[in-house]
């Protein structure tokens, strides 16, 4: 074809667009770069070892993969063929690069590459199926919404019109689908490696091969790392992505706004409700998440329906709790139930810990080489009495023995009991920012008295640093109380805080 336009965006020819979607950023692909393998056995892929990789700053997030492989050269392979498949498309699309190819066509006008040419297109047909919602011209609204949350002063609705623009090329933020994009063929690129697996980049998963793979969805209201899932159910091959803004937003003259953007309104969705859809593909499930937000539940669920999703969850806010709509989620394992809230705790003894009264420790992971990916070190939360002894674990992640061990002073005082989780749908998070709650329970679930606790912190990295940390907090009484761990190398600043449960 020639060069056209299409809503805004111009393509260059056909033949320049062909070079560009099989190598045109000049990376080869992962069989080139001698990591070629017999297609994996999806029959076995069942009952195969499991290898964990995780890492922080990946697409601007954190990423968790799980691979079932015949041993570990095959699992160490597929991740290399997954980052290097997910390093390759960031350099096509990330707008925060500006030697990117997406950089180059908002400074010239033209889309020379494929892959960036199927990105749009996917984004100008779901733009016409959600009525505007989703749109990809965002960039300088998104910048305006920022930019009052510094000010402290609500854009009006002229700004907002002048900040869009024309649109086009020039206000490209695609972010949301450009995400969900690279998953679907990072998948791909550790399918043809190992023969099942599940890849998880900030909330968004996808699993592949044969097998279930137990997927939770985080709760909006209590949404703390290690808190209650909403809901849990078990996925196999396909995706689900949970949009919303629980996690992202912005806080303007003490009102809470999203990080989502209602193409039509130019204004953020609701900041306290999540939407979790299952579909066969991460791009499906995160469009129609997305668009959901901004839809409500009700046009979110016929859109669901009508474009491909098979399980349809919206919750939080004034969207009230779980309303699982539409069919199974792909695969043979239907949509469980709602999780049962769990059973009423035996009446606490006086001087017991109030009711809905909790800990919440918020870690910053430090961000290392400049915000550039690195592996996610092994952390540990535990609380100990006034006497000394850990009488809970509230947290630990990591998986392999050799370097749990290493993380000496947990070790000691728990003897190596862990709770390591599976992979939880979520809204997106900044990289490196975890939370988790104590709820005032020891590790058996009873309920332990007032008090003066310790709450100690360690962690370590592979081949890297060792920090642990503590501080004492008082806890029981119906004053809030707030105490801080300071920057290590290896962490920013924790805060520790006590009081009443969302506040």
């Amino acid at each position: 074809m020639s060069d056209q336009l299409v809503t805004g965006y111009r393509f260059a020819s056909a033949a320049a667009l062909a070079v560009a979607a099989v190598g045109g950023v000049g990376v080869a692909a992962p069989e080139a770069r001698g990591m070629a393998h017999e297609a994996p056995s999806a029959v076995r892929g069942e009952t195969l070892p499991e290898y964990t990789f995780r890492h922080e700053y990946v697409l601007g997030t954190s990423m968790e993969m799980t691979v079932r492989a015949d041993g570990p050269a095959v699992a160490l392979a597929c991740q290399h063929a997954v980052l290097g498949e997910i390093d390759r498309l960031a350099r096509v699309l990330s707008t925060y690069d500006g030697a990117s190819t997406i950089s180059r066509a908002m400074r010239t006008g033209v889309v020379d590459d494929g892959e960036l040419a199927e990105l749009l297109e996917l984004y100008e047909t779901w733009q016409g199926r959600t009525g505007g919602a989703l749109s990809p011209d965002l960039a300088g609204v998104i910048a305006i919404w920022k930019s009052a949350a510094v000010s402290g002063v609500l854009p009006t609705e002229a700004e907002l019109r002048a900040a869009r623009g024309p649109g086009g090329l020039a206000m490209l933020n695609v972010d949301s689908l450009g995400k969900a994009f690279i998953i679907d063929k990072a998948v791909a690129a550790g399918r043809r490696v190992a023969p099942s697996g599940l890849l998880n980049i900030g909330g968004d998963l996808r699993t592949w091969g044969i097998g279930a793979w137990r997927v939770a969805v985080t709760d909006p209201a209590n949404c703390a790392d290690n808190a209650r899932p909403l809901t849990e159910f078990d996925l196999t091959d396909a995706a689900v992505a949970t949009s919303g803004g629980y996690l992202r937003n912005v806080t303007i003259r003490g009102q809470r706004y999203s990080h989502v953007i209602d193409g039509r309104t130019l204004r953020p969705t609701a900041a306290d409700v999540g939407v979790t859809v299952v579909a066969a593909d991460c791009l499906t499930a995160n469009a129609v998440s997305t668009a959901a937000c901004a839809l409500g539940p009700a046009e979110g669920a016929r859109l669901a329906k009508a474009f491909g999703a098979t399980g349809f969850i919206t919750a939080g806010g004034a969207w009230g709790g779980v309303a699982p709509v539409g069919g199974a989620p792909a695969g043979p394992v239907p949509f469980a139930e709602p999780a049962k809230p769990a059973p009423a705790p035996a009446a606490a003894p006086a001087g017991a810990w109030p009711k809905d009264h909790v800990v919440t420790v918020d870690v910053g992971l430090k961000a290392m080489g400049g915000g550039k990916r690195y592996r996610r070190p092994y952390v540990a939360v535990w609380v100990e009495n006034a006497a000394g002894k850990p009488v809970r674990t509230v947290t630990l992640w990591g998986d392999k023995d050799k370097y749990l061990r290493d993380m000496t002073a947990w070790w000691r005082a728990t003897g190596g009991t862990r709770n390591v989780p599976r992979g939880v749908t979520r809204a997106t998070r900044d990289p490196g920012k975890y939370s988790v709650v104590w709820d005032g329970l020891d590790d058996a679930g009873k309920a332990l008295p007032k008090g003066d606790y310790t709450i100690v912190v360690e962690i370590s990295r592979e081949h890297g640093g060792h920090v642990k940390q503590s501080v004492k907090l008082p806890c029981g009484g119906d004053k809030a109380e707030a105490a801080k761990l300071t920057a290590s190398a290896e962490s920013d600043e924790t805060n520790v805080t006590y009081g009443v449960k969302g506040k």
